[in-house]
């Protein structure tokens, strides 16, 4: 519940993002995040409150990682094409919103809840799944 509470605030925008230089990222944070994303490139920093997010693209899709300073993974999400949700989403989306179209998909992991959710977004809208499929709740977009 934590997890859907932090997106919710995230999508949002309770909390505006600082960009930051990779200079002002914890080393223990850089450290372990090369360790675990080598391949990543032109990662771009934010920063916000205690927490770090890095962005980046992988296989031209966006892919969003936040730690605390010590580099310990909270949170992964990752964009993903549509055709790779699962088919309960895309029945679920196209019978209730089909004036509607998927702008962007996103499987989002918060590793500290162990929790897995869906995201979907439309022009208007962001819409969040649970991850066996089932509707969990509808944002307006900003």
């Amino acid at each position: 519940m934590k997890a859907i509470i932090l997106i919710v605030l995230i999508l949002l925008g309770c909390s505006s993002p600082n960009r930051i230089n990779q200079k002002y990222v914890s080393a223990a944070t850089k450290i372990n995040f090369n360790k675990t994303y080598p391949n990543a490139k032109d990662v771009d920093w934010e920063k916000h409150k205690n927490k770090y997010k890095a962005v980046f693209k992988r296989e031209n899709l966006l892919v969003t990682i936040t730690l605390d300073p010590s580099g310990n993974v909270l949170q992964t999400e990752n964009q993903i094409l549509t055709s790779e949700l699962p088919q309960k989403i895309k029945s679920y989306f196209f019978t209730n919103y089909e004036k509607q179209k998927i702008i962007k998909a996103f499987k989002v992991t918060d590793k500290t809840e162990n929790l897995t959710t869906f995201r979907l977004q439309t022009k208007k809208l962001v819409l969040v799944f649970d991850e066996n499929g089932n509707f969990l709740k509808e944002l307006k977009e900003k």
